[in-house]
């Protein structure tokens, strides 16, 4: 890693790396989140597939051509091409900016002994600087 890079301790520099192979070049996999007392597992996704696959959640709802769902789908679709940049092959790892936010699809929420929602939660967000810790790996109702 080069020196010349700063180091904020409210954010892990190895779990932005992850973040930033996955916004890249479309990386995922199974992880668990630590998050203020509270694990996260699901799958990690890029940006891109967080926003396109929110957009599609709300489109498949809309009934008709004007509906409310309609519009929020679109809208958070097209935040996707925040990403447009960072799949350019040219661009390196190291021109990327450190991303703030993690996205997760079929997440759960781990509470104690209870894994809430049943089923999973199909895209969920959360800053970078609130994880406590993580592993790869995902845990299941049953496990252990």
């Amino acid at each position: 890693m080069p020196e010349d890079k700063v180091f904020n301790n409210d954010e892990d520099f190895f779990l932005q790396n992850i973040v930033k192979l996955s916004n890249k070049f479309g990386v995922g996999f199974d992880i668990t989140l630590l998050v203020s007392g509270v694990m996260v597992s699901g799958t990690l996704i890029s940006g891109r597939d967080y926003y396109e696959g929110q957009g599609d959640v709300f489109l498949k709802l809309s009934k008709q051509e004007d509906s409310i769902e309609k519009t929020l789908g679109e809208f958070w679709k097209g935040f996707s091409a925040i990403y447009d940049a960072e799949e350019n092959e040219n661009i390196t790892l190291e021109d990327v900016p450190a991303p703030a936010y993690i996205h997760l699809s079929n997440a759960q929420i781990v509470s104690g002994i209870t894994i809430t929602p049943q089923p999973p939660i199909a895209f969920w967000r959360g800053k970078i600087s609130s994880v406590d810790g993580f592993f790869i790996g995902r845990v299941s109702p049953g496990a252990g």
